[in-house]
């Protein structure tokens, strides 16, 4: 074999493998980088709705936060008078002090701003001074806003221990608009 055959193999081996190349090797490479485009773009949209995301998450955060808030405030200041269950609040606070509520009446009547109604509520308690005291702590510490305005403490017919206790209280309302 000459030469001139020799290097017409090789230059035909060498244009046979640059073809392999293009035909096979070439959209591989390219397809590769395309999806690496894609990769980036899908990493650059994953950023994006990370942010959202967190975005969203403060915001349910803070919504939780005034909601209960809201709850907080509506038990300290309810939308409505609901004497019934203000009833049943002070007879279990009685019970809880181990103290004897002989009577207990309600007179609504609106505030200074049209918006907050007042509820007086004049009570006789009956019961040790201790017990009285005790009463007078969780009336007084109830979720409800309440203020005691005035107490008359007095021995009981039967004498010591036990003592009367003439009670005039306050709580508060939302009044509907």
């Amino acid at each position: 074999m000459n030469n001139k055959i020799k290097i017409i193999i090789i230059v035909i081996l060498l244009l046979l493998a640059f073809a392999v190349f293009l035909v096979l090797v070439r959209p591989a490479l390219q397809q590769n980088t395309d999806i690496t485009n894609q990769i980036e773009e899908q990493k650059e949209t994953n950023n994006q709705l990370e942010a959202a995301l967190e975005g969203l998450v403060e915001a349910r955060d803070d919504f939780h936060m005034f909601y209960a808030q809201y709850q907080k405030y509506a038990v300290e200041l309810p939308s409505q008078s609901n004497i019934q269950v203000l009833a049943n609040e002070i007879y279990n606070i009685s019970q809880f002090a181990e103290t004897k509520l002989q009577t207990i009446n309600f007179d609504e009547t609106s505030a200074e701003e049209d918006s907050i109604g007042v509820i007086e509520i004049n009570m006789v308690v009956t019961g040790p001074y201790h017990h009285i005291l005790v009463f007078l702590r969780a009336f007084e510490s109830m979720p409800r806003i309440t203020r005691v305005e005035s107490i008359e403490l007095n021995y009981a017919a039967d004498g010591y221990p036990e003592m009367t206790a003439v009670l005039i209280g306050k709580t508060f309302y939302q009044m509907a608009e």
